[in-house]
């Protein structure tokens, strides 16, 4: 009974549980359907979205996206043109497109690049991936070479295909192929990657862009572009490839790298060892890909099509310089001649960074105690030594006015870089591409001023410059002295009695009180030859290395370890420099650039300056430019001694005359000091000695043999000399004071055919008695004329008061009635020459000088026995010649040398006969040389020049 009971029970709760479970049923039945009808309805409302969404995103890639992220198609690069400042950082590597929508949603896949601190790997298996890998590496270089415009540089990778990987490579603007040695060519990467970490970076700074843009610019980025790694790469390859993705993005440096893993099966041992750490990876075989959630399929860009490319080439190429020179004007104010050198000079040469400055000066500086007293460069040719050197000089000619500073200027013996100084009102010297005996004697002629200039500080109780000036300049203005050298290293050619070291060093060593500093500039810091180096750059505290050879840099000892380093990495290209002021402190080096210094724009400055000069300075304010030009004969009318002798409206009396003659040639004297006015005597200009300041003078007295002999086979420079000293007997006496007599046998229509008889109808226009001829038969009548003074002469009891005459014959041989006659014993003297040797022997002495001119020892012998001309002629000039013919002339071999000696033909030798001395000297010539203004000047118009300026003259 009681088991039927719960039986019961059990079914009772079983229909119970059934009507549950139906009504259940019933409601999700109905949940179902309201299920159904709500997701319909929410796919249609995403279905709209999706579409709307891709129309927008349609509209926004075409008209807003970054330019440089469409795809290779012509229309949408058409209206592309490159930026100067880089609109992204990442780099389009594709198209992902989702379609879920009904219609493709396609937008650009793009890779972090800049700033990423990761290299960008294209991996590929199997031939088809391995093309498209290569169409993306060849979109990628033209990518980013669009992308960041003027700022890429490449260093592109293809041992294994000999470079045609990469065929767009030879329209880049700066881009290796390397084919090769791939680890020789990542070397130099790494270099760089090492400049830019040293030069830029810092604790403020960790990463390259970071820098502001302006420090950014002429660096720029760098890519590294591998194909079909590793083959035909080998593991020091490999291993540069990891040190370059690791280390290269800090320095801008980034690594574009196709890995085929089909070539890792060929066993690359050790590979794994090399591998690229942390890569943002693509890999070429998956192009199903799902972004953020959605899934999409991504499709790989391939080059570009040759029109485009030559569109994007094109327009990159004609684009403005991004990375344009830093311009002169940049860095100069426009008030010139405000600047005091009392304690020192200084001026900007350009820029580190945006907007530092970097300076050059010379001096003291107080604020920190310390000097910097002379400066050295080394630059190898291209490096922009020229353009360091011009900026120098003109940025110190405009902050500094010709009472404050002037420059000493040498060139080297084959220089032309400072002819644009010529007229430039602060340069005392400017010697152009002279022999290095000339460059010597500049040297010869500062150090002669700075012992001047410290023992009238001591007499003036001051121990330098600067005290001086504090002391109010008690003798007058003092400006600093800046002697500037270009390829200093000629001034030791030749100098067998290290003449040039010596100079260098008491400059180095005493210069700085005597406020006189040294620049000096070479391929080299050190050329080698100089004596007493370590002495020397022990004083130079500036020091300025620009690009050098490779072996030179390494040598260098002028700067530390760290400047070394600095050199090799950073001086890469012209304009850039690493300058230390501090005598090679290797924690004060600083790099920089240079500004660019157009020659156009430096004759524009120059021109301005004299301008200035012209309008503001007096006649001694202004001191005349000494110019020595060693491709061109000196200039008669440069002369010092011609000009002083002109000054005046009126003839100097014997006594002014004298007390200018004995005048030292430093205080504007002829520097003679034995001229006594009793002696009438009379100077001979004959040419340029090889000193700054010094002539060549012979000086003929009313003495026995005061005559002149030229012997030369150069016609021209015979005929110039010849003519200055015509021409300077002529402008030390009056009209009524001088008789000139010329005969000349040279060729007719050749350029010194003419010179001497035009001098004498010259003279003849301004007022001088004046005789010219040029026939042979004339010959007898001129010497019967002279041999009559002299009979009339001899014959007073007093004949000073009588004119001086100067009787001029050139080509002697050439006239045949003085040459010697043969007879049985050999020859003898013609009666005309009989004459001619007592004109020798007795006319000086009343005043009748002979200047003859002859060719050769030989031709001279055909008139004149050798004992007439040792005893009764005093001054001889000969040039190159045997050395038989020097002794004879000369007593010493010294002419035999004159060339080789002088560098080059134009050279010759004075010997006085008297004194047994002679002096080396540039002669006159009628060849055209060139006036401080680089007109060329015929003698010829010399001649006319100052003859015309005597035809002004009155008589006291």
């Amino acid at each position: 009974m009681l088991k039927q009971r719960r039986i019961d029970a059990i079914k009772s709760e079983l229909r119970s549980a059934q009507r549950d479970l139906e009504r259940t049923r019933l409601h999700l039945r109905s949940l179902g359907v309201a299920g159904v009808q709500s997701s319909k309805a929410a796919r249609n409302r995403l279905t709209d979205l999706l579409a709307a969404n891709a129309r927008t995103l349609a509209e926004v890639e075409q008209n807003v996206a970054v330019p440089e992220h469409a795809p290779w198609e012509l229309a949408r690069w058409l209206p592309w043109q490159p930026s100067p400042t880089p609109r992204t950082r990442e780099v389009r590597v594709g198209t992902f497109s989702e379609s879920r929508s009904g219609e493709t949603l396609a937008v650009p896949l793009v890779a972090p690049l800049i700033g990423s601190g990761r290299a960008l790997v294209l991996a590929s298996e199997g031939e088809q991936e391995h093309a498209v890998a290569l169409g993306l590496l060849q979109s990628l270089v033209v990518r980013t070479a669009a992308t960041f415009a003027q700022q890429a540089r490449y260093t592109v990778l293809d041992p294994s295909g000999n470079g045609v990987a990469f065929p767009m490579a030879r329209r880049l603007d700066q881009a290796q192929v390397s084919v090769g040695d791939v680890r020789r060519d990542l070397d130099e990467v790494l270099l760089e990657i090492q400049r830019i970490t040293t030069t830029y970076l810092d604790a403020a700074r960790t990463s390259f862009e970071q820098l502001p843009e302006g420090m950014r610019l002429g660096e720029g980025f760098q890519f590294v572009v591998a194909a079909d790694f590793p083959n035909g790469y080998d593991l020091r390859a490999a291993e540069a490839l990891q040190l370059i993705a690791r280390n290269g993005p800090r320095a801008g440096v980034y690594l574009i790298l196709h890995l085929h893993r089909d070539h890792l099966r060929d066993g690359l041992g050790g590979f794994d060892r090399y591998a690229i750490e942390n890569p943002w990876l693509i890999e070429m075989g998956n192009q199903e890909l799902t972004i953020g959630g959605t899934e999409g399929t991504v499709t790989y860009d391939e080059a570009p099509a040759a029109a485009l490319q030559d569109l994007v080439f094109q327009r990159l190429h004609s684009m403005p310089r991004r990375d344009r020179p830093i311009g002169w004007d940049e860095l100069h104010q426009r008030d010139w001649w405000l600047e005091s050198s009392a304690s020192g000079i200084g001026t900007t040469i350009g820029r580190h960074g945006p907007s530092e400055p970097v300076n050059v000066w010379f001096g003291t500086d107080d604020a920190q105690l310390r000097s910097c007293v002379h400066g050295v460069l080394g630059a190898t040719t291209g490096a922009g030594k020229s353009t360091l050197l011009h900026n120098m000089i003109t940025g110190l000619a405009v902050r500094y006015s010709p009472q404050e500073l002037r420059m000493y200027l040498i060139d080297g013996k084959y220089g032309v870089e400072f002819r644009p100084y010529r007229e430039l009102p602060h340069a005392e010297v400017v010697s152009l591409h002279t022999s290095p005996v000339m460059a010597r004697s500049v040297l010869d002629d500062l150090v002669a001023e700075m012992q001047r200039r410290n023992a009238l500080f001591g007499e003036h109780g001051v121990a330098d410059l600067a005290a001086y000036r504090k002391a109010g300049s008690p003798a007058g203005v003092l400006p600093r002295l800046l002697l500037v050298i270009d390829e200093y290293q000629q001034l030791f050619d030749g100098d067998r009695e290290g003449e040039a070291s010596a100079n260098l060093l008491r400059i180095s060593q005493q210069g700085r009180s005597a406020g006189i500093h040294m620049f000096l500039s070479s391929q080299r810091l050190d050329p080698g030859q100089m004596l007493h180096r370590n002495e020397i750059f022990g004083n130079v505290h500036l020091r300025i290395a620009m690009q050098l050879a490779q072996a030179d840099t390494a040598a260098l000892t002028e700067f530390g370890p760290s400047g070394r380093r600095m050199i090799a990495l950073t001086c890469d290209r012209a304009g850039r420099f690493v300058l230390n002021d501090r005598a090679g402190d290797d924690t004060e080096n600083t790099a920089g650039q240079a500004a660019l210094l157009e020659p156009e724009r430096r004759d524009q400055i120059v021109a301005a300056i004299v301008e200035k000069a012209d309008r503001e300075l007096t006649a001694e304010q202004r001191a005349r430019t000494i110019v020595l030009d060693g491709d061109a004969a000196p200039v008669l009318s440069d002369n010092s001694h011609v000009r002083r002798l002109l000054e005046g409206p009126e003839w100097p009396t014997g006594e002014q005359l004298e007390s200018l003659a004995r005048l030292a040639e430093a205080e504007g004297g002829l520097g003679i000091s034995d001229w006594q006015a009793s002696e009438s005597p009379v100077p001979c200009f004959l040419g340029q000695q090889f000193t700054v300041r010094g002539q060549a003078i012979g000086v003929l007295r009313r003495r026995a043999g005061e005559h002149l002999l030229v012997v030369s086979e150069h016609e021209a420079a015979r005929a110039g000399m010849l003519a200055g000293s015509v021409l300077g007997a002529a402008m030390s006496r009056s009209p009524e004071e001088l008789l000139v007599w010329i005969a000349d046998r040279s060729a007719p229509g050749t350029t010194w055919g003419s010179v001497l008889p035009e001098l004498g109808d010259r003279l003849a226009g301004v007022g001088y008695q004046s005789m010219t001829t040029r026939s042979d038969n004339d010959i007898a009548k001129v010497i019967e004329g002279l041999a009559a003074i002299v009979r009339g002469r001899m014959e007073m009891v007093d004949s000073s008061g009588e004119p001086t005459v100067i009787a001029v014959l050139n080509e002697l041989d050439r006239f045949s009635d003085l040459r010697r006659v043969p007879d049985e014993y050999g020859s003898v003297e013609s009666p005309t020459g009989v004459q001619l040797r007592t004109l020798l022997s007795q006319g000086a002495q009343v005043g009748v000088h002979l200047l003859i001119g002859v060719s050769t020892l030989s031709a001279l012998r055909g008139v004149l026995a050798d004992r007439t001309t040792q005893h009764d002629i005093r001054h001889r000039v000969v040039m190159q010649m045997a050395e038989d013919d020097s002794f004879v002339l000369a007593r010493s071999a010294r002419a035999t040398s004159l060339a080789s000696d002088a560098g080059g033909p134009l050279a010759a030798l004075m010997f006085d006969a008297h004194r047994q001395a002679s002096l080396r000297f540039v002669p006159y010539t009628s060849e055209p040389g060139l006036t401080r203004d680089g007109v060329g000047a015929s003698l010829s118009r010399q001649l006319a020049e100052l003859t015309g300026r005597l035809g002004t003259r009155t008589t006291a």
